[in-house]
């Protein structure tokens, strides 16, 4: 029986540029008829942009787990141990992305997401494994890997070095 856990954690590029690859996948077919040269090279760039993804795979039977990227279906990324990441936590998190234009200054788009993450003992590396939005779904999901993957589910606490503690006060 293969358990192996696969979580695809969002597309590569950021979103105005997943949609140039959507605009180059369009435009091909009628470049074709020009050029096909060029028209095989929108086709495969705009595949290429719109269709590459990231995500975690994990194997609890062998306590490995790798963060990958996904060409046209094939995977690629290096196995690392589970023994360097002994917590699981929960972490809220905001990603935006500007888009800058000669008309317009700026677009900013904002999401925030809730999501599930491996982390070191001391708590200063942390590897995302499952991106929701829904904190309840999010919370149910991690008791569950927490379970499967015999780690301690805690809250995210860095150590706060002295330095930095008294720049804040």
């Amino acid at each position: 029986m293969n358990d192996l856990i696969d979580n695809n954690t969002g597309k590569a590029f950021p979103p105005p540029a997943v949609f140039a690859g959507y605009i180059f996948l369009v435009l091909s077919p009628v470049a074709i008829y020009s050029n096909p040269f060029v028209g095989l090279l929108l086709a495969l760039a705009g595949g290429f942009v719109s269709f590459t993804s990231t995500g975690v795979q994990i194997d609890p039977s062998k306590r490995k787990f790798r963060e990958y990227t996904s060409y046209f279906g094939v995977k690629k990324g290096l196995w690392q141990t589970l023994d360097k990441y002994p917590f699981l936590a929960i972490m809220g998190r905001t990603q935006s992305y500007t888009t800058y234009s000669r008309g317009q200054v700026a677009l900013t788009d904002r999401e925030k997401f809730i999501d599930i993450c491996l982390l070191s003992k001391s708590h200063r590396q942390n590897v995302m494994i499952k991106r929701l939005r829904d904190r309840d779904q999010a919370t149910k999901d991690a008791k569950e890997l927490a379970e499967k993957l015999n780690l301690e589910l805690t809250k995210y606490n860095p150590p706060v070095s002295k330095k930095t503690q008294a720049k804040h006060r």
